[in-house]
């Protein structure tokens, strides 16, 4: 009984650890490892995709946007989207958007983003982030 006991706790924990490994493999698959903090330093390695996730709501038609041209030797991005909120017959509620990029070589740069409604020229923009990038 006891071995029998012993085996499904071996089992159990090798299940739950095949679960987290996958998880972080799917993570890895959708863009890296996400940021959201302009204050903590983004450490990638050369070759590696991460994520830049935001509050943002189109519906009022700010959206983030490069304040400045990137460093492409040193970072590329990859892709931009928006997820809006899973949250049904919620009208205009904000979601997150994601901005994905690619590390190229080691070195490091700065990211910045700015809120602001495109087809508005000659106004500040709503918001403005300068995220650290460190490629080693």
């Amino acid at each position: 009984m006891r071995n029998l006991a012993s085996i499904s706790v071996v089992f159990w924990t090798a299940l739950g650890l095949a679960l987290v490994l996958v998880q972080c493999a799917t993570a890895q698959k959708e863009g890296g490892p996400a940021f959201d903090n302009p204050d903590k330093l983004i450490e990638v390695t050369s070759g590696q995709e991460f994520r830049i996730v935001l509050d943002a709501n189109p519906t009022t038609g700010f959206t983030w946007q490069l304040s400045s041209p990137l460093d492409d030797t040193l970072v590329t991005v990859v892709g931009n989207s928006y997820d809006a909120p899973s949250t049904s017959g919620r009208v205009g509620a904000g979601g997150k958007q994601t901005w994905t990029f690619k590390a190229m070589r080691r070195g490091h740069t700065a990211i910045g983003l700015q809120y602001a409604r495109p087809w508005e020229k000659g106004v500040d923009p709503a918001k403005k982030l300068m995220f650290t990038v460190i490629i080693r």
